[in-house]
């Protein structure tokens, strides 16, 4: 606790003197619409939706160092994991572009039902997910073969999907029919429906309590458990969720709504307290290592970070023109903001200017991961989002020894149980 309010204060101070964590801004030429982190080969990667690409970026340089075409307006992306390629959902030609995480080249195009709007990708089955919106269905894609395993019909216009991982479905919100679908992992079909208060548009997943939280119009946190399929809880927001995000030390869901961030009692679904940023909260991610949310403000151009422990904005930096996508790198301790109308990606510093870093050597986890059945005693593992994992199942993980919480001296490592 001692440390933690030397750090906080600490941080103001920085923050007082050093009003920007702003390292550095990448010119994409182009539309950025969306993010993801490739920890595997430490590089993040940016939809262009005015060029149709995926724009690559070494986390390394923070340069663009290649721009792949994909399939017309690529609007969402997400990473495989366990075969590490990138999955782009070309809106325009109703197809999924597979990018090979290694080489950044196309092996694949896998068509899709009309208007490809949202994805999301099932560790434990090795399956992309794809809301087909003008269609209502959703296709799943073999991770590993790059082919359509099936096309399951949800409801009308889906537009988000979410994965529990502990309960192994796919949920996938349906905007006109104004409910959820749960999407078995292994069938493959519609296994339940929970019916909305109004039209749904984004959903989020809270590992530890297993639970779904769904965006809904009348301006609430709509939360679906998991293991019943059940409404539970529905919290007031005084704005409709755009975004959440979770602490993952805290138990808190953070959601991003005008005109500002309501934070949530994970486990008992009650609004605990609610932080006032800059003009329009769009998009949020959680840095693990120093315990703090990053709002990305559409309107402002700017991130206002927040700090879990005491809920209270620290700093606000400016980025460029309509921040609306953003992506940690946990080992490098940077975030990485997509600006819409900036033709940018800016680069936040996740630690003060005043704090000194590792050498870069050391912040990347490097060569043939480590295989262990279980964790050491005292090791902390992370995912690739840098979420602290408690009881990890089998998979890639990034440890630290120690307890340490930072995911700066990570080594990766494979856990098969």
């Amino acid at each position: 606790m001692k440390y933690a309010s030397v750090l906080l204060a600490l941080g103001c101070l920085v923050t007082a003197v050093h009003p920007q964590w702003l390292e550095h801004t990448i010119n994409v030429d182009g539309c950025p619409s969306d993010l993801c982190y490739n920890y595997l080969n430490d590089k993040v990667y940016c939809t262009d939706l005015a060029n149709d690409l995926a724009v690559v970026i070494d986390c390394r340089t923070d340069s663009v160092v290649k721009k792949v075409p994909t399939g017309a307006l690529p609007q969402s992306i997400c990473y495989n994991r366990r075969d590490n390629r990138i999955c782009t959902g070309n809106s325009m030609d109703n197809t999924v572009s597979v990018i090979d995480g290694t080489s950044d080249s196309v092996v694949a195009s896998v068509p899709t039902g009309a208007w490809p709007r949202a994805l999301c990708y099932n560790f434990l089955n090795d399956n992309v997910y794809c809301a087909d919106y003008d269609d209502g269905t959703v296709t799943v894609i073999d991770g590993s073969t790059n082919s359509v395993l099936a096309t399951v019909q949800t409801g009308s216009n889906p537009i988000a999907l979410c994965w529990s991982e502990r309960s192994n479905k796919v949920y996938c919100a349906n905007l006109i029919s104004r409910n959820v679908a749960v999407v078995g992992g292994i069938a493959n079909q519609v296994i339940a429906y929970i019916e909305t208060h109004d039209t749904p548009t984004k959903l989020f997943y809270n590992y530890p309590d297993d639970k779904v939280y769904c965006s809904d119009e009348t301006r609430e946190a709509f939360v679906i458990n998991c293991e019943t399929d059940r409404h539970v809880a529905s919290v007031q927001t005084a704005g409709v969720p755009c975004d959440f995000c979770l602490s993952t030390q805290g138990d808190k869901v953070y959601c991003a709504c005008y005109p500002l961030i309501a934070v949530v009692d994970g486990a008992r679904d009650k609004l605990l307290t609610s932080v006032t940023t800059d003009y329009s909260p769009y998009a949020m991610c959680y840095d693990s290592a120093h315990e703090r949310v990053y709002c990305a403000n559409y309107n402002s151009d700017n991130v206002s970070v927040i700090n879990c422990a005491a809920d209270s904005i620290v700093a606000t930096i400016a980025v460029g023109s309509s921040p609306c996508a953003l992506a940690y790198n946990p080992l490098r301790d940077r975030i990485y903001v997509a600006n819409h109308n900036g033709s940018t990606v800016s680069v936040i510093r996740g630690s003060a200017p005043a704090v000194e870093e590792a050498p870069n050597a050391n912040m990347r986890a490097t060569g043939t991961p480590t295989v262990l059945h279980s964790l050491p005693v005292g090791a902390v593992a992370f995912d690739a989002m840098g979420r602290r994992v408690v009881s990890p199942r089998s998979g890639i993980y990034f440890v630290t020894e120690n307890g340490a919480r930072s995911t700066v001296h990570a080594r990766k490592v494979v856990i098969k149980r």
